[in-house]
C-alpha cells in the first residue's frame, strides 16, 4: 500500500484591527498537514467558520486571512542540530497544528523565520 506524500500549509493571521485572535483553535499561524494544496485550503475554511470572530477584520488593516499566500514545507518539526537555537529565536511562540490524522495542537513555532528551519516544498515549474 502506498501513502500519499503530505506537506505542511502555513497559514498566518493578519492582526487586522491590532491584534491576533488566539484562542484553543487558532493562534497567529495555523499549519495544516495535507496531501495537497485544495484539502489544506478545504481544512482551513472549516477552521474558521467555527466562530465568526476568525473571519473579523476593519478594512484599514486588511483580511485577518490571505490563505493563498500561505507557505509551504516538506516538515513542521526543526532537526535536533537546530533545535537549541530555534529555542532561543522562537522565545516562546507557538502555533495551531493540525494533522492529517488526529487532535490539534500547539506547537513550537517561530513566526519570522521558519524558513531558515524546515524545508520548503519543492514547485514543479
Amino acid at each position: 500500500m502506498t501513502t500519499a506524500q503530505t506537506y505542511f500549509y502555513v497559514f498566518d493571521q493578519n492582526n487586522s484591527g491590532g491584534y491576533f485572535v488566539i484562542d484553543e483553535n487558532v493562534t497567529s499561524e495555523i499549519i495544516i498537514e495535507a496531501t495537497e494544496e485544495a484539502k489544506a485550503l478545504g481544512r482551513l475554511e472549516e477552521i474558521l467558520s467555527q466562530k465568526p470572530e476568525y473571519m473579523e477584520y476593519c478594512s484599514c488593516c486588511g483580511e485577518r486571512w490571505y490563505p493563498e499566500y500561505s507557505d509551504v514545507y516538506t516538515r513542521y518539526w526543526v532537526s535536533d542540530e537546530q533545535y537549541e537555537e530555534f529555542e532561543e529565536v522562537r522565545d516562546g511562540h507557538e502555533a495551531m497544528f493540525y494533522p492529517l490524522d488526529g487532535e490539534h495542537r500547539l506547537i513550537p513555532w517561530s513566526r519570522y523565520s521558519m524558513y531558515e528551519y524546515l524545508p520548503k516544498k519543492e514547485v514543479n515549474g
